[in-house]
């Protein structure tokens, strides 16, 4: 029986993936200008193959004929297929979602579309792995497996997401204080501060590097600082990092020297960082609590009054004054 769930939760997977791999190819073959990957009216059509003894026909019936079966059969099913997975996912969630990738710094593999049929996928593998556990194992053990299945299928895919954006902010929120005082030295020093801000993204690695890295782009592409900044924040949605442009945005505004202002932060954050590190020592004490009383006093009481309950229980409690 277990080697039968086995053997069919393994072919749904294999299934799933199948698909899903299917799927990512034929949006990638869809991506024709990378301005806008789902524009197909636009885009330019490649020139059609030189049909003999008519030389530059261009007649319609021919140029379908030149392309190759994928595009002409499995790119439109797919078109169709994506579009009606990106339908009946809620916008909402999707763009939520899509929000975190970019705040995980995986934007560019995860777009809204991707997101839609992943998400998809992974709810449709929970049903069918869940439909499996209930038929193949019996009683409540069954239904709670099941429910577990289909639970993981149903958030699993936004719990990675979600887990990835997190791990990414606190990375932000750890390299902040560090850069900042990098690039307050670095002003100090008599340098402008793109150029402090490219000296650091050459001089250190990281999630906080690559949106420095990106912030400098944008700036160099004509963006103005201010709108570079706003992206930086919401990309980074670290409250550290929105802090810390606005303190720099209201510096520009005012005309405050911008190299005490980046010193003063880079004080306030290095204070903050130390304040989180007390917080989470304070902690410890009450989160080892519940472990403390569930898994270490129940065996030493065990332990220590075993031996005198069971005495007591064979002889007695006045057996051993007689």
């Amino acid at each position: 029986m277990f080697l039968l769930f086995l053997s069919s939760a393994l072919m749904g997977i294999s299934v799933a993936m199948f698909v899903y791999l299917l799927l990512m190819r034929g949006v990638s073959e869809m991506a024709v200008d990378p301005a806008d990957p789902m524009d197909f009216v636009t885009a330019p059509s490649k020139p059609a193959a030189a049909i003999p003894n008519e030389p530059g026909s261009s007649n319609l019936h021919e140029v379908l004929l030149a392309r190759s079966r994928s595009e002409r059969v499995v790119k439109p099913w797919l078109e169709k297929v994506n579009s009606l997975v990106t339908g009946a996912t809620p916008q909402k969630r999707i763009a939520k979602l899509h929000d975190m990738a970019v705040t995980g710094g995986i934007a560019q593999t995860w777009t809204p579309q991707r997101i839609a049929v992943a998400r998809t996928i992974s709810l449709a593998s929970g049903v069918t792995l869940g439909l499996l556990a209930w038929r193949t194992v019996s009683g409540g053990r069954g239904i709670l497996l099941a429910a577990i299945l289909v639970a993981i299928g149903w958030r699993g895919f936004d719990t990675y997401l979600t887990n990835r954006a997190r791990a990414r902010q606190e990375a932000i929120q750890a390299e902040l204080p560090d850069i900042a005082d990098q690039i307050a030295i670095t002003v100090q020093a008599g340098l402008s501060f793109e150029q402090a801000i490219a000296r650091t993204v050459d001089s250190t690695e990281g999630p906080l590097s690559d949106e420095l890295g990106r912030f400098l782009h944008d700036v160099r592409l004509g963006a103005s600082r201010t709108g570079a900044f706003k992206g930086l924040q919401e990309r980074a949605d670290v409250p550290d990092m929105t802090n810390f442009v606005r303190a720099i945005a209201q510096a520009e505004k005012t005309g405050v020297s911008i190299a005490d202002v980046l010193q003063i932060q880079a004080d306030e954050l290095r204070t903050k960082r130390r304040q989180r590190a007390e917080e989470r020592a304070m902690k410890l004490p009450v989160l080892m609590l519940l472990p403390l009383v569930t898994c270490i006093l129940p065996p030493l009481l065990m332990v220590l009054l075993g031996p005198a309950v069971i005495q007591i229980m064979e002889n007695g409690l006045g057996a051993g004054n007689l």
